[in-house]
């Protein structure tokens, strides 16, 4: 697995992680899990990643709205919209109402982490944009909530793209790693 899927692995916890603050139920349905069989899609398919539900103040829905989620780490979340869209836009046929989540450690100035296609604010054949996550106001998401998961953004994917290039493996043996703290000894 290399560096880029690593990071792609941990967006999809982190924004699930997210979700499930915000007091979303969340089903993993990409990838290996057994959604897919349930819902009779076909291997070659598109298949979002999560699928969130909310049930509303303990009163028991019987068929909640299922909200397909499907979360990519890209380095420049802007250009890969621009080379994505029509992959994108295939997936969003098959799902009506699917968010497309872009996770970066490299936002714009004054953009989040986490960063939204929302299919339905989307003019047909225009260039497609993001937004915040916590601006799309469907989800209901905090803004608080969001700044948590962008701090561990900010220290897992730097110290993961030094591993990928030989950062943290090319140290010395026994030398200290920044910020360990070491063993006390104290004498009676």
């Amino acid at each position: 697995m290399d560096t880029n899927d690593l990071k792609e692995r941990i967006a999809e916890t982190l924004v699930e992680g997210i979700l499930r603050r915000a007091r979303y139920r969340v089903a993993l349905a990409g990838r290996q899990s057994r959604v897919r069989n349930l819902l009779k899609i076909e291997s070659d398919g598109f298949m979002p990643d999560l699928l969130a539900w909310k049930q509303t103040d303990g009163e028991r829905v019987l068929a909640p709205q299922l909200i397909p989620i499907d979360i990519r780490y890209r380095a420049d979340v802007s250009s890969a919209l621009r080379q994505e869209q029509l992959q994108l836009a295939s997936a969003a046929e098959q799902w009506h109402n699917i968010y497309f989540v872009f996770v970066t450690e490299h936002p714009e100035a004054g953009r989040s982490c986490f960063q939204v296609v929302d299919i339905g604010q989307c003019a047909p054949g225009a260039p497609w944009h993001t937004v915040d996550l916590h601006e799309v106001g469907e989800l209901d998401i905090y803004w608080h909530t969001v700044e948590e998961y962008e701090g561990l953004v900010k220290m897992i994917f730097p110290v993961l793209s030094g591993c990928a290039r030989g950062g943290v493996s090319a140290r010395k043996p026994g030398q200290r790693l920044p910020g360990r703290i070491t063993a006390v000894r104290v004498s009676r």
